[in-house]
């Protein structure tokens, strides 16, 4: 544990570290682009995930202040946001930092959990906290994730505490579908998927194996 002095211009203030003062990783720049100073400050390494304490050091503003409502974690620096990344047991998500011109603070506007490299599971927020889900997307785009049947005949599922069960529904080979949601915890990969047919809408579960991914990078 240690302290560490924040200096810019003439503002200063002191915070407590989870490090000797001496070995203290920090980040300092426009990380927004909209000429706000901020330093992150390393508060704790937890072998994979390295995470940052936000303070903002702007000539706006009349003291050095934390952010609290928002840390960096494996922070990367792309063009005017900034994206945290962290693993969850063998999990991958990835948080999108933007600047709240409204709120004067940054805030969490996209999140997102990795399925694959390629297709993840995102989330669209607001500067207030609400969130709206995406669906599943192609990775580094807003595209909702789209499969074709690729199966002769492939049956809707339910999803029940104790499993899948088989429906009397079924779509037929080249059947095309929006896929919104993953499953992946028992032996297989299934998808919650939206179709939208000539008389009914269904929304149900599918295996992955009855699916071909169409616009996934």
């Amino acid at each position: 544990m240690g302290y560490l002095t924040i200096t810019a211009g003439n503002k200063k203030t002191e915070v407590e570290t989870s490090h000797d003062s001496n070995h203290v990783d920090a980040i300092v720049g426009d990380f927004w682009k909209n000429d706000h100073c901020f330093i992150a400050v390393e508060n704790a390494d937890a072998g994979a995930n390295e995470s940052y304490a936000l303070y903002d050091a702007s000539a706006q503003r009349d003291a050095i202040s934390f952010t609290g409502s928002v840390e960096l974690t494996n922070p990367d620096f792309l063009n005017s946001q900034v994206v945290n990344s962290y693993r969850d047991a063998a999990r991958t998500y990835t948080e999108t930092l933007c600047y709240g011109e409204a709120i004067e603070t940054p805030y969490v506007c996209e999140k997102a959990e990795l399925l694959t490299d390629r297709i993840e599971k995102a989330k669209e927020c607001k500067e207030s906290g609400e969130c709206s889900s995406l669906g599943l997307v192609a990775r580094g785009s807003r595209e909702p994730l789209r499969a074709k049947v690729s199966s002769k005949k492939a049956f809707a599922l339910e999803k029940t505490e104790s499993g899948f069960n088989k429906t009397g529904a079924y779509l037929i080979r080249n059947d095309v579908i929006k896929l919104l949601d993953f499953d992946d915890h028992g032996p297989k990969l299934r998808y919650l998927f939206l179709y939208r047919g000539k008389s009914q809408t269904t929304r149900a579960w599918i295996d992955a194996d009855d699916l071909a991914l169409i616009n996934h990078r």
